[in-house]
């Protein structure tokens, strides 16, 4: 998927039904299956259970402060990331991804290195040995991180750092797993690194949670990407944030990159957008129903793509296909989702030089391709709710 010029905003492709009172029809299937949460998730339940999971966040991380100087020291915030916090999130609240956020200590000089893997970076602190004369401190812990060239390492930060500051707090404050939140009792029942994240499994009265930890750098303005990149369409917004992810494929030194993060910028792109975030949700549902290996992520770039092609300023106008119908907008979106299959490619949306798609095989992608288009074929040839309905459970 390539940038589309501002001419080709109103060049849409062909959903496979257009009659009205047929997407009448299709509509009250998809109100039905809303009602019963198998395209939404309850408000109040993601509310309620969101709200837990960001008090018992932040008791383990002020526990982290105790034990480690320097983590007190970079520390900056919490924050929410992924569907739970986009309203995109569908059936249970059982799954969080939290950002701790730090910062680089300004002192080490850091700088952004942009090579030609598109959507990563290397971080290099010019200054780091100065480090070493302001805060020894700091210096002794972040150099288990830091390489001879002085380059930020991404897995180290969080299996030799992170990790242990977590390891270490557990033991003091939580020795059996058990952190209290208004007299109640909420027990971490298992703990995993799954790269790039420290998977916590948390449980309690009426209460079970997976939680995906991850420490991210925050970098303001003056360190946005050069010109491969994106602009920023929401000046006020210029934070973002440095993951500690890796690409794919096979680079040299590997183990320095990471993952540049625009979670401020879509969020706001995708903010009061009419019908979009339903739309997203049922997409991510039916690619949950044929268990296509799709990140959300990827689902939401498709709708990024589409906003920019009918909006390419990203301005708070609303373009009038996110006011259609939900049925038009669902059946519209999967034919994207279809061609971006045809083609192999789902470009990243800030950084298009990298392909979303790049971990699945030829294999996988092309049963993906034809299980969206039968899916069509099907809702062609027999636009009934049922028929619908049963790409939804």
């Amino acid at each position: 998927m390539t940038s589309v010029p501002p001419e080709a905003a109103t060049m849409r492709i062909k959903t496979r039904v257009s009659d009205k009172k047929v997407l009448a029809e299709l509509d009250r299937c998809l109100v039905e299956a809303n009602r019963k949460h198998l395209i939404s998730c309850n408000k109040r339940d993601l509310h309620e259970t969101r709200t837990r999971v960001e008090q018992i966040i932040n008791k383990i991380v002020a526990a982290m402060i105790k034990q480690s100087p320097t983590f007190s020291k970079l520390y900056c915030k919490i924050f929410g990331v992924g569907s739970s916090y986009e309203q995109t999130k569908i059936e249970k609240p059982n799954e969080f991804d939290v950002d701790i956020v730090l910062k680089i200590p300004e002192v080490a000089k850091p700088v952004l290195q942009h090579g030609e893997v598109g959507g990563f970076a290397h971080v290099q602190l010019e200054n780091f040995e100065v480090l070493s004369k302001v805060d020894p401190d700091m210096y002794r812990t972040l150099k288990v991180f830091v390489d001879q060239e002085n380059f930020l390492l991404s897995e180290e930060m969080m299996l030799l750092f992170i990790q242990k500051v977590f390891n270490d707090a557990k033991l003091h404050d939580f020795p059996d797993g058990v952190i209290k939140i208004a007299s109640k009792e909420y027990r971490i029942t298992k703990v995993e690194y799954i790269e790039p994240a420290l998977t916590l499994n948390i449980d309690g009265p009426e209460f079970s949670v997976s939680v995906d930890l991850v420490a991210s750098f925050l970098l303001g303005a003056n360190f946005w990407p050069p010109d491969n990149y994106r602009k920023n369409p929401y000046s006020p917004e210029n934070d973002f944030f440095l993951a500690p992810a890796r690409p794919i494929q096979n680079h040299p030194h590997k183990e320095r990159f990471w993952r540049l993060s625009f979670h401020v910028q879509e969020r706001q792109i995708i903010f009061h957008r009419y019908r979009l975030k339903p739309a997203m949700r049922v997409l991510k549902k039916i690619c949950g129903h044929f268990n296509q290996t799709v990140y959300s992520y990827i689902i939401k770039t498709i709708f990024l793509w589409e906003l920019y092609t009918e909006n390419p300023s990203l301005s708070s106008d609303t373009p009038l296909l996110w006011k259609s119908s939900l049925s038009y907008i669902v059946l519209y979106m999967l034919e994207k989702y279809l061609q971006c299959l045809k083609e192999g490619t789902i470009s990243h949306f800030w950084d298009a030089r990298l392909n979303l798609l790049s971990y699945l095989s030829q294999q996988e992608i092309e049963q993906y391709r034809s299980q969206i288009d039968a899916l069509l074929e099907d809702i062609k040839h027999n636009p009934h709710p049922e028929v619908l309905l049963k790409y939804l459970k």
